[in-house]
């Protein structure tokens, strides 16, 4: 049974919460929120140039003689050339159009972030029997390297990405003759990876 005293002190509770604005009937309301999160480990990547030594006369060295060698800069120009006389091998210039570096655009990264590089899959220059050493790596990036660098195949290195997630990097590389090839009048074509990840 209530007394009097409890009922007033009731009344003033029920009062309190109207001034508070607080319910009075325990009722509970719940919010849901969702969760999301875009995964993107992928960059774009534009092979703009693909590394070319124009035209060559080539000949193989025989018995002990040294191989012949030209080497494409990663910027793109002619570099050391090593040639001798026979027993070792030759390499001259016929013409030098065509010349190029293999320059690939790296764009939609994460902003400043490292990703890290492999050149792998190395496939040597080849025309049937007619084949050269495709060696001797270097790379250029527009971000960080000033200088070129050189390239252990199938082993990676990082290079940065800028504040908009891009950057070009550009490669070198080396062909050589082997021992005893007949070198024929024609294209000899091979290839080589290069595998971006983070």
């Amino acid at each position: 049974m209530l007394t009097l005293k409890k009922l007033k002190y009731t009344a003033a509770a029920v009062a309190m919460c109207g001034v508070l604005g607080l319910s009075t009937d325990a009722q509970a309301q719940t919010a849901a929120s969702t969760a999301t999160v875009t995964v993107q480990n992928a960059v774009t990547l534009n092979v703009t140039s693909n590394i070319n030594w124009g035209t060559i006369v080539a000949f193989a060295q025989t018995g002990i003689g040294a191989a012949a060698s030209s080497i494409v800069d990663s910027a793109g120009a002619q570099g050391a050339i090593v040639s001798g006389v026979a027993p070792a091998g030759r390499i001259i210039i016929v013409s030098p159009v065509g010349l190029a570096n293999t320059s690939i655009d790296i764009t939609n990264g994460a902003p400043s972030a490292n990703i890290n590089v492999t050149v792998t899959n190395v496939v040597d220059p080849i025309n049937g029997a007619s084949v050269f050493t495709l060696q001797n790596f270097t790379y250029d990036d527009i971000v960080d390297v000033a200088v070129e660098a050189p390239v252990v195949v199938a082993t990676p290195f990082a290079i940065p990405l800028d504040i908009a997630g891009t950057n070009t990097i550009a490669f070198g590389a080396q062909i050589a003759t082997q021992l005893g090839v007949t070198y024929t009048d024609t294209v000899h074509a091979g290839s080589f990876d290069v595998v971006f990840a983070y």
